[in-house]
Order: structure tokens, then C-alpha cells, then sequence
């Protein structure tokens, strides 16, 4: 799985990683990203109930459900990300 991270507070920096694992802790669902490209950048993403609640939601009425089926086929051999995104 590849992640693809960009931030405007440290500069025209891109971070390429996956996610690492996701586990519940307490009232949170913490998401565990490394970084490949550049190396050893770990990271951690607390989602409340809230977030996760709002995620579902954005999908469910954005185009990923369809993005998700017609994406099975292809799952194996994605094209690159874009150089612009």
C-alpha cells in the first residue's frame, strides 16, 4: 500500500510510506505510517469517534465506492500517482 503525504508547514517536501497497522487505544483508533522515501519518518494518527464517523461519511457519498469495485481488477498492477496531485 503506498501513502502519499505532502505538508505546507515543512516545505515542497513529499513523504512516500504505507500504513504500518491500525489499533484501538482507548477512545482512539491510532493509524501507524513509516516512511520510505525519506527514510525512518514514523508517524501516528489518532481518530476519535467523531473522525471515523466523518470518514464513513465522506466516502459514502464521495465516487470511492465506485473507485473501489472498478479498482479490483487493476488491484495488483496500479498505474504511478500522479506527479501532481
Amino acid at each position: 500500500m503506498k501513502l502519499k503525504i505532502t505538508s505546507p508547514t515543512v516545505g515542497k517536501i513529499e513523504a512516500v510510506g504505507s500504513i504500518t497497522g491500525i489499533k484501538r487505544s482507548g477512545d482512539y483508533v491510532m493509524v501507524s505510517t513509516i516512511t520510505t522515501q525519506p527514510q525512518g519518518w514514523d508517524s501516528e494518527i489518532a481518530l476519535d469517534h467523531r473522525d471515523l464517523t466523518r470518514v464513513l461519511w465522506l466516502v459514502a457519498k464521495s465516487s470511492l465506492p465506485l473507485f473501489l469495485l472498478t479498482g479490483l481488477k487493476n488491484r495488483n498492477s496500479p498505474r504511478p500517482l500522479p506527479r501532481r496531485w
